[in-house]
């Protein structure tokens, strides 16, 4: 048979994202650091009986209860 396992996953990051120009130094303005909240859902399958490595299926958004239910 067939089946799907999946759980997400909430990461506390901190990242930063530089610009380095031509001369290979950083563009002023750019590097700050900054914590981010990401949700990594990753899955398992598995297929005739076998079952599959973990693989990171994507990024959601955060959700709360009346989103899903109603």
């Amino acid at each position: 048979g067939a089946a799907l396992r999946q759980a997400v996953v909430s990461l506390w990051t901190r990242q930063s994202l530089a610009r380095i120009g031509p001369d290979g130094q950083v563009t002023e303005g750019t590097g700050a650091e900054k914590v981010v909240q990401e949700y990594v859902v990753v899955q398992r399958r598995m297929w005739k009986e076998k079952e599959e490595p973990w693989m990171v299926w994507g990024t959601v958004e955060e959700s709360d209860w009346k989103q899903i239910v109603y």
